[in-house]
């Protein structure tokens, strides 16, 4: 059931900025009218009539459009986001953490329409990287047996690795953000969930001055480890005795996965924080 309550007089201004913030909210969300209306399940009318400022929803409706919107009931009924007291922000509910927590700076227009762009080049450099270190993979499993290099050990280095790397690499070359909630950059937090991925680095807080550097490091160590590790293996194997390398190639991987990853990281993230 859906309703409507007129607004005159001096309710008119309050109404205009709460139908405004709707419709601000909505196209964040890349919503229309139709598909906001189907989610709360009323009329396009009732939507219209919201943000052109000739109606406010009925109060059963507040929380439900607020929770689709992203916001608070309070926010919403100000027609604007309220500014936390960071000065308390030791005081803040888990439910405020939260929300906070969900909260990136807007990207304007023009800055989204760039990062469109941004986004292409990196998508051609990961699919660059996959098709360079797919190319080494074959030559290696083709050629890899005339070197005195077994097939099993082939596959136990190279299919435990290049797979998993490549698999990673899609997060921060594809839907890693480009900027952190405001929140970071008010306390020290050492830990960023998003989705089913977790990054935590001890001793070291993320915020908005250091992300950019640590997002750079985590895409050039996705696309160097799949394209050089195949190409390093092969000299590295032929020089190391097998019962070396069986002890040996654990410790190789390890050398390698925290040197290209975790210390770069490491080192720009305690640089620029």
């Amino acid at each position: 059931m859906e309703t409507e309550r007129e607004d005159t007089g001096r309710n008119r201004t309050d109404v205009k900025k709460f139908g405004s913030f709707v419709t601000e909210l909505r196209r964040e969300r890349g919503l229309t009218q139709k598909q906001l209306a189907e989610k709360l399940y009323v009329s396009n009318k009732a939507v219209s009539k919201w943000e052109t400022g000739l109606g406010m929803p009925d109060i059963s409706m507040l929380e439900p459009l607020a929770e689709t919107l992203g916001v608070s009931v309070s926010e919403l009924l100000r027609g604007e986001r309220e500014t936390p007291d960071w000065s308390n922000v030791e005081k803040l509910t888990d439910a405020e953490l939260c929300r906070l927590l969900k909260r990136t700076p807007e990207l304007t227009e023009q800055e989204k329409e760039e990062l469109k762009q941004v986004k292409k080049r990196r998508a051609k450099w990961y699919f660059l990287g996959l098709g360079l270190s797919a190319a080494e993979l074959v030559l290696l499993f083709a050629f890899g047996g005339k070197l005195g290099i077994s097939l099993f050990d082939r596959l136990l280095d190279m299919l435990t690795t290049i797979p998993m790397v490549l698999f990673l690499g899609i997060w921060p070359f594809f839907f890693m953000q480009e900027r952190l909630p405001l929140l970071y950059d008010k306390i020290r937090i050492s830990t960023y969930s998003d989705g089913c991925f977790r990054f935590e680095m001890a001793g070291m807080a993320f915020n908005n001055r250091n992300w950019p550097h640590i997002t750079k490091a985590l895409r050039t160590f996705c696309f160097l480890m799949p394209v050089c590790w195949p190409a390093a293996y092969v000299p590295l194997r032929l020089l190391m005795p097998d019962f070396l390398w069986l002890f040996g190639r654990i410790p190789v991987l390890l050398v390698l996965t925290l040197g290209g990853l975790f210390i770069p990281v490491a080192v720009v993230g305690k640089k620029y924080q």
